[in-house]
């Protein structure tokens, strides 16, 4: 009833999450985000990209199971990258 993982092949997953109290409505703005996750220290992906001109919205966050790091497209779509803890 919170999450659902789909294996769309190839190595790419759809992750399905249902609205929160802290989250957009389904077809509102932030309604839809995209995640990637990624396979070293986030820290460095952050850095990599940052240097490449690419501005996130906050602090890296760290829930303890993953690794957060949020930024929007030029159309001010909501992605973000994953490391998973291990």
């Amino acid at each position: 009833p919170h999450f659902c993982m789909i294996d769309a092949g190839g190595g790419g997953q759809i992750g399905l999450h249902p609205p929160g109290p802290s989250t957009p409505p389904p077809g509102a703005q932030g309604g839809t985000q995209v995640g990637l996750n990624v396979n070293g220290p986030i820290e460095s992906v952050v850095r990599t990209l940052t240097a490449r001109g690419v501005k996130f919205t906050g602090p890296i966050i760290d829930d303890k199971a993953v690794k957060l790091a949020f930024f929007t497209d030029p159309d001010g779509n909501i992605l973000y990258l994953c490391e998973v803890q291990h």
